[in-house]
Formats: structure tokens, sequence, C-alpha cells
């Protein structure tokens, strides 16, 4: 039943009888949670326009993890300057972890990375996505690296692409794992370290940039963050989906090489880089993206301008290694 003019009439005139007040008050309540179950929807169901999220607010001030005797423990990352796309991480027990090996002319110049940094086995390895540019070298890396386990999408289980990687995995009696984002998507990979999967959901994204891995390392209260491919879309169900504090890094590698259909407005509020870092590949990073992640007020590194990037996270905060 609804208010008439009428209504409202006798409710401004004291003499006359109106709503008791636990009526009134009844009425009052239900327009609000009327008010607040369509901003509600249209949360939702809107297409990321608009104003950005509020930024998470800083976390407290955190401390360095330490061994017994005192001595900083690091988790030590690198991105590559190679014509794909290639993520290297080491952490402070020795655990080594590879996202994605460039295309198949960049895996000798991955292999002789990891020769020269002594790594005799690589105990996690992912692809992005099943494109030239990230699966392209890691067949060759698997035929010469004992692998302890192997994280592919869907998409890349599904892909020709992937059929030499899957016969290097077999020949090693290691299967895949497929792998999709949840809230329970934690892969054990090294000590003191949360390895976190944050996209794909087990949806249907339009486009096959958005079903790319993207992927969240947090080290003690430090973290970096690894998007992959993923486009605004990706981002945008990130951002909704997930809570802030688990986005929250202080380290991104930015989506697509530095795309301008990456790295949007609401995405970077939510993750609050203060380090960005782009595997530029075979072409520059889009001006869009490069302007977003400059206003967000993260200090900007390229593979094309300084080569391969190195990083260490203290378990405290992310350093740039000059």
């Amino acid at each position: 039943m609804f208010l008439q003019n009428g209504d409202f009439e006798e409710l401004e005139r004291p003499s006359r009888q109106g709503l008791p007040e636990w009526g009134l008050a009844l009425l009052i309540a239900a327009l609000f949670l009327l008010s607040l179950g369509a901003a509600v929807y249209s949360y939702l169901a809107g297409d990321g326009g608009g104003s950005a999220p509020t930024p998470t607010p800083a976390p407290p001030a955190a401390t360095p993890i330490t061994d017994a005797a005192g001595e900083v423990l690091l988790l030590e990352a690198y991105v590559l300057d190679v014509q794909g796309d290639c993520f290297f991480a080491r952490a402070a027990d020795g655990s080594t972890l590879l996202v994605d090996a460039g295309c198949g002319a960049d895996a000798e110049a991955i292999d002789a990375f990891l020769q020269a940094h002594s790594v005799a086995r690589l105990d996690a390895v992912f692809v992005s996505r099943p494109v030239e540019s990230r699966l392209g070298g890691m067949a060759a890396i698997v035929e010469r690296y004992p692998v302890s386990a192997c994280y592919l999408t869907a998409d890349c289980l599904a892909s020709p692409l992937a059929k030499p990687l899957l016969r290097a995995l077999d020949a090693q009696g290691l299967a895949p794992v497929e792998t999709m984002a949840s809230f329970v998507s934690v892969i054990d990979w090294a000590e003191n370290v949360e390895l976190r999967v944050l996209s794909p959901h087990d949806v249907t994204y339009p486009s096959a940039e958005d079903r790319s891995l993207m992927l969240r390392l947090q080290y003690g209260k430090s973290a970096i963050l690894l998007a992959g491919d993923a486009h605004a879309l990706a981002e945008r169900m990130a951002v909704k989906v997930l809570p802030n504090e688990l986005l929250h890094a202080d380290v991104l590698l930015a989506g697509d090489h530095g795309s301008g259909e990456a790295s949007s407005q609401r995405f970077l509020s939510a993750v609050q880089p203060t380090i960005a870092l782009i595997s530029a590949g075979s072409a520059p990073p889009g001006d869009a993206a490069l302007e977003r992640l400059a206003a967000c007020g993260a200090r900007i590194l390229r593979t094309d301008e300084t080569g391969t990037l190195h990083i260490l996270l203290d378990g405290a905060a992310a350093t740039v290694v000059e």
C-alpha cells in the first residue's frame, strides 16, 4: 500500500489522525532499504565507470622478516628483458618460481639467466595465457630443468600451442594442474609466502586476454601482483569479487605489456602500487596506461629502457635493485 497526496497532508496536520509512530518508522525503514537495494544493484551491474573506489588505507608499518641471527631474509623477483614475458622469483628458503617463458627465441636467454643464478630446479611453473609471447619458450625450459608443479588455465590446456609443453611435462611424469581463482586458491610454494590466484574466475569472459592468469605473491607485509594479460573487465571483476587487501601490492607487473586496455583506474586504486614494472616485449607500452600508472604515484620501470628488472621484498617493503 502506498501513501497518496492526501495522506501526506494528514501527516502534516497534528490535529487529524495520521499514521502511528511505529507505522511512520516502518515506512522510513522500507524506503531506506529500497534505496540501498537500488544502489547495490547499480554497483554490481555497473560497467566500471564513474569514480574510482575508495583507496585502501595504507597498511600499518611492518618489519622485515629475519632469521634467528637477525639477518633479513629476502624474496628476489626478476622481470627478464625478453621479446615476450618472463617473471622469475626465488624465496628466502630457496624455492623457485617461473611465470611464462617468452617466445620460442627467448628460451636460450632464459636458460642462460637461470644458469647464471645457479637454478637447479623449478618448484612452480605457470603460463599466464596460451600465446607465443608467454608460452613459446616454456617447453624448452621444462626439457632442461626438473619441475615440481606446473599450473595452467583451461585455455592453455586446450591450446595446440601447449602440446610441446605437455609432452615435456609428461616426460618428467608430471601432470599439469588446471588453475582458476576462488576464495581458497592459495598455492603452497614457499615458506612465509602466500601465492594466490586472483583470476580468471569460473565465468565466461568475452576476450582471451581477460582469461589470463593473475597472481599475487605476498611475503610478510610486502607483495607483488602479476596481472598477466588481463584487461579492464578481468580487473573490474577482481576488484568487485576480492577484498582490497588481497589486491594491494607494493609492486605491480602491469597487464598485457603495459597496454592501454589494462591497468584501469579502478584496478590501480585497489592495488596502490608504489612500483610498476612493464615487460615491454617487442612493442612500447601504451601512453594511456603510462599516464594512469604515473597518476597513481607509482615509479615506472620498463624492460625496453632498463633491461632486466630486479626487485627485492623483505617482508616489509619492496626495493628496486639498480
